[in-house]
C-alpha cells in the first residue's frame, strides 16, 4: 500500500477493527486502574536533555473505566460500529453520541500512536 493518505468511506471507516500499539505496555496500578506505558521518543533533543537530567524512558497513561473498557475492545477482534453498539448498551447513550465520542477517542489513540485501524481489503 502507498503512503498516501487513505481515503474511508464512512462504511470502511465504521467496519475497521482497532488494534493496540504492540509496543505500549500494561499494568493495573493499586487503585485498580489501567496505566499504559508508552516507550518516549529519543530524538537529539531527547538525548541532549537526558545528559544532565534522568529522562523516564517510558511515559504513563491512565486510563478512566471508560478509556479502559475502549482499550480492552481495541484487540483487532471487534469493528468500530461493535464498540459503538457496546457504548450505548453500557452508557445508555444514543448512537451520535456513542459513534461521536468514540470515533474522537480513537482518533486521539491514534495519534498518539497507541492503536492503529485495520482496514480490511476490498477485493
Amino acid at each position: 500500500m502507498s503512503m498516501k493518505q487513505l481515503h474511508l468511506t464512512r462504511t470502511d471507516s465504521l467496519s475497521a477493527k482497532p488494534v493496540r500499539n504492540p509496543l505500549v505496555g500494561t499494568r493495573i496500578d493499586a487503585n485498580g486502574e489501567l496505566v499504559l506505558s508508552v516507550p518516549m521518543k529519543r530524538n537529539l533533543k531527547t538525548r541532549l536533555i537526558s545528559t544532565f537530567f534522568l529522562v523516564p524512558k517510558n511515559r504513563e497513561i491512565i486510563l478512566d473505566e471508560t478509556g479502559r473498557r475502549i482499550w480492552e475492545k481495541c484487540n483487532g477482534k471487534n469493528t468500530v460500529i461493535q464498540m459503538i453498539e457496546s457504548l450505548i448498551a453500557d452508557y445508555k447513550l444514543n448512537r451520535k453520541e456513542a459513534e461521536v465520542s468514540l470515533i474522537e477517542y480513537l482518533r486521539m489513540l491514534s495519534s498518539r500512536g497507541l492503536v492503529a485501524l485495520e482496514i480490511e481489503q476490498k477485493k
